[in-house]
């Protein structure tokens, strides 16, 4: 499961019935690729890479998935799912839509596969002591964001802590996507209650 999938889930998971950003009028589906590459205080260099499938139609209903796990937000209906592809099972959350709004901070523009996209510089200092780090230190992020489809289409973090993570919107398509992608399948039981049809 990948960190942004994880974190999407925790937070429905712990923050039912909070606002959730939507977008409609923008369909679209792609592939997001993560990599993260973090250098060792011996020189050893380890990456990591996740891929996680991603889609949203004219509502704004969203889909993410990435291998068991599939987070699907249906705004229209005010219900999150979190569903378990491997043992058939399904979590069903309340929640609020709210617009979403872009970055504050949009510098320069361009064009990545033939998107115009807006690119803002980020900043973060961490003082002294703030994570336990005897020394100050920077995080620097470039987000090149997407108006047409009110999503990043690359982002390029410095970490110190972590490392470089590049995130990255591959293969997008504009074609709305199949309905029954939103929905859940019949055959899945709130986990819950094991033997209990979703409703």
């Amino acid at each position: 499961m990948t960190r942004p999938l994880l974190i999407a889930i925790v937070a429905v998971g712990s923050c039912a019935a909070q606002q959730i950003k939507v977008v409609a009028n923008a369909p679209f589906s792609a592939t997001q690729l993560t990599q993260t590459l973090q250098t060792l205080a011996d020189g050893n260099k380890v990456t990591r890479t996740t891929t996680v499938s991603i889609m949203r139609d004219s509502e704004g209903r969203t889909r993410r998935e990435q291998g068991n796990a599939v987070f699907i937000v249906d705004p229209v209906a005010g219900t999150a799912y979190v569903l378990d592809s491997k043992a058939k099972t399904v979590r069903k959350y309340s929640i609020q839509a709210a617009a979403a709004t872009a970055p504050e901070v949009r510098q320069t523009t361009g064009t990545i596969d033939g998107l115009a996209v807006e690119t803002s510089n980020l900043h973060r200092a961490i003082a002294v002591g703030e994570a336990g780090n005897d020394a100050a230190l920077e995080i620097s992020s470039e987000v090149n964001w997407s108006p047409e489809l009110q999503e990043p289409i690359l982002t390029h973090t410095l970490d110190p802590r972590t490392g470089e993570t590049t995130t990255r919107l591959k293969d997008i398509k504009r074609a709305e996507p199949d309905h029954r992608q939103f929905e859940v399948p019949l055959d899945f039981v709130l986990a819950e209650a094991a033997g209990k049809e979703i409703k």
